[in-house]
């Protein structure tokens, strides 16, 4: 999704948050929805018929992009997956310098839980967003598609969801390319550094995407952040790198007192920010 469909996405968020949230919120309230998933605090051997819908629901780990990218379609060539419940500072710096979405920016506002993982993937000019949460009773009672063994909630003429653990968001035909790949189809298969790797934070993307941080002088790269006392360590790759991407890295590394290796086919940075400077590095490091 390029920025101007972003901008267009930003603004439909608080009409779809009105929709949904007067949907979704019918059922229990937080605390029954608890109890009835059987396991308070647990949302891993939470019970998944707390949710009261039909059909096959989503059941995937959910602890690092590396599980989002084993169920995104093959053609994502971006990502970002973050625990929302590591860090409000961090929680902050990320809306203010990634991709917008509906998990990142109003996530509280939509379910009657709160919602504690969530990750975007852009793939094809459309997205699918994943979101972690406690099961709760769903209060819908509209038209339900079926797609092989799930069931699509239309919950406005744009935006879609399939609950489970993680509940899928997004347009009929981006939930139904995850379906996809729940079901059988091959995975994401570029972005490979993220592969292994774990942090609060994590990034990827290729450097051919448009709009691809710093300029996309590389094939592939990956970024990830996770507090580190009342400090954030920050880890990230480059795959190919180009003469340009290593002089601009270069610089930022020097400014933000971090380590650079750079070698013929790989460049890492690596290092800890304070707490203050966390918003910046997120800004150079995911700057076009």
């Amino acid at each position: 999704m390029n920025q101007k469909a972003f901008a267009i996405f930003i603004g439909a968020i608080m009409i779809f948050s009105a929709f949904a949230g007067f949907i979704l919120r019918g059922g229990d309230s937080p605390a029954e929805a608890e109890a009835e998933a059987g396991t308070v605090g647990s949302i891993e051997t939470a019970n998944l018929a707390a949710f009261g819908v039909q059909g096959q629901l989503v059941d995937w780990r959910f602890s690092s992009l590396e599980d989002v990218l084993d169920i995104s379609p093959q053609e994502t060539y971006y990502a970002y997956w973050i625990n929302l419940d590591s860090s409000p500072s961090l929680t902050e710096a990320a809306r203010e310098t990634l991709p917008a979405s509906v998990g990142l920016l109003d996530g509280e506002t939509i379910y009657p839980t709160e919602v504690f993982r969530t990750a975007l993937i852009l793939f094809n000019r459309s997205y699918a967003e994943f979101h972690w949460m406690m099961p709760f009773r769903v209060g819908y009672q509209g038209l339900m598609i079926p797609y092989g063994s799930f069931l699509i909630m239309p919950v406005s003429s744009e935006y879609s969801l399939v609950m489970g653990r993680p509940t899928i968001f997004g347009p009929e035909e981006s939930l139904e390319k995850v379906l996809d790949v729940l079901s059988g189809s091959m995975p994401a298969d570029q972005l490979t550094l993220a592969y292994g790797e774990f942090a609060d934070l994590q990034v990827a993307g290729q450097g051919s995407a448009a709009g691809a941080p710093l300029g996309g002088g590389y094939d592939e790269f990956y970024l990830g952040v996770s507090l580190d006392g009342s400090d954030y360590r920050i880890d990230a790759m480059y795959l190919a790198p180009r003469d340009s991407l290593e002089r601009r890295l270069r610089e930022i590394a020097s400014g933000l007192g971090m380590e650079m290796v750079s070698g013929p086919d790989m460049i890492t940075l690596e290092g800890v920010v304070g707490g203050d400077r966390l918003k910046e590095a997120l800004a150079l490091l995911n700057e076009p």
